[in-house]
């Protein structure tokens, strides 16, 4: 009796095994490779090494909550350049909130095989970054109801990026001339003749917005001349004695336009070969002798010319900010002192409260470069306003010698 039941169990056995035999080879492969790191290297022998992918640290703890308090993990092992997934009926439309797919890994080794590949989609929101990196961003809002549409893993879009209310300066525009544009009356005094604008960096803007304002004026001769870091400190450098006679030579105006001394807080050698301290007394004197001789140059073809001083706008810099009005009162008293001059103050046209330095004219518009010395456009056609109303002055109110 124990031999037949010990054949009848050995024939059972041998039927179970191959009746797990054949289930297992008809079940998917990838799915009985689907385990946490830890048993695959459990199970592997210790001459086959077995490569495994990190499993994600989002799958290891449990999945976080979605809007709503739903939570979805959807796994599904694929394979390389055949990604399909099954939709999650349950799961949120992808434009409600975003949906992290993370490829976590590929075989090591060059091979044209493709390998398995695991990928990982988790219903997990992007949590937005505030710009100061502090104050976490609001939670998303509740989804709104839609079909679940296909899910491609191709190229997963971007989550779009929350809006954060940051208050930014509209953009005004520079407002047109208005009617009573002094470009206009600086036209009707200029008829006819011919202009010359020279000086430093800042006469360049000047230049430019000028030659465009009196573009249409009849029979205006317009030149320039303009020279950055230039001035009537350092002659060496620049020479604007020299410049100038030849300006005036070849143009021979009637009105010259003159902004120099943004670059003449500097100490001046003296004819005696000593030097004066910039701000001095005699520095004043030697400084103002250098002005009028360019005065005097300028008028060296025309004696009736009409001499225009621009003064040194506000800086931003503290120490420009101190030194330019001495430049500008021993300017506007040399000015003052010839005949035929105008010295014009800039430095309330281009201010802020307060005589301060303003970079902008109001929150939409800048007046001034980021170096702090130079014009922005809205700027240089203030200071351009400025130089035309002077410009438009009768004789005898330049000669009046008024501030």
């Amino acid at each position: 009796m124990n031999a037949p039941r010990r054949h009848t169990s050995a024939v059972l056995r041998l039927l179970l095994t191959l009746c797990a035999g054949f289930a297992l080879a008809a079940f998917p492969r990838e799915l009985l490779s689907m385990r946490p790191p830890a048993q695959a290297s459990a199970t592997a022998s210790p001459t086959t090494p077995v490569v495994d992918f990190p499993f994600p640290p989002s799958l290891a703890q449990p999945p976080a909550t979605a809007p709503g308090g739903v939570t979805h993990v959807l796994r599904q092992p694929v394979k390389a350049n055949a990604v399909r997934l099954a939709v999650d009926k349950n799961a949120h439309h992808p434009l409600d909130h975003p949906l992290a797919v993370r490829r976590e890994g590929r075989l090591p080794g060059r091979t044209q095989a493709p390998r398995p590949v695991r990928v990982y989609a988790v219903n997990e929101p992007t949590p937005a970054v505030d710009p100061r990196g502090t104050v976490p961003a609001p939670p998303v809002s509740p989804p709104v109801a839609a079909a679940p549409p296909a899910v491609s893993l191709r190229s997963p879009a971007p989550a779009a990026p929350r809006e954060v209310a940051v208050q930014t300066a509209p953009r005004v525009a520079t407002p047109p001339p208005s009617p009573g544009d002094p470009a206009k009356a600086a036209g009707r005094a200029l008829t006819g003749s011919r202009l010359l604008v020279v000086g430093d960096s800042l006469s360049i803007s000047l230049a430019d917005v000028l030659e465009r304002r009196l573009a249409k004026t009849p029979e205006l001769a317009f030149a320039r001349l303009g020279k950055v870091s230039s001035g009537l400190a350092r002659p060496g450098f620049f020479d604007w004695e020299k410049h100038l006679a030849e300006m005036v030579q070849t143009n021979r105006p009637d009105t010259v336009v003159v902004m120099i001394g943004a670059n003449d807080n500097k100490s001046l050698p003296l004819p005696s070969g000593k030097t004066a301290a910039f701000g001095t007394a005699a520095w004043s004197v030697e400084y103002r002798r250098r002005a009028a001789r360019l005065v005097d140059i300028a008028r060296a073809a025309n004696p009736d010319v009409r001499i225009v001083w621009l003064g040194a706008p506000v800086m931003a810099d503290p120490g420009l900010f101190r030194d330019m009005p001495v430049v500008n009162a021993a300017l506007a008293e040399e000015m003052r002192r010839l005949p035929g001059c105008r010295f014009v103050d800039v430095w309330p046209v281009l201010a802020g409260p307060g005589g301060r330095y303003a970079e902008f004219l109001n929150p939409g518009t800048r007046l001034r470069a980021p170096d702090g010395v130079h014009l922005a456009p809205a700027g240089a056609a203030r200071l351009a306003d400025a130089c035309l109303a002077a410009l438009a002055e009768p004789a005898r109110v330049m000669l009046s010698q008024n501030p």
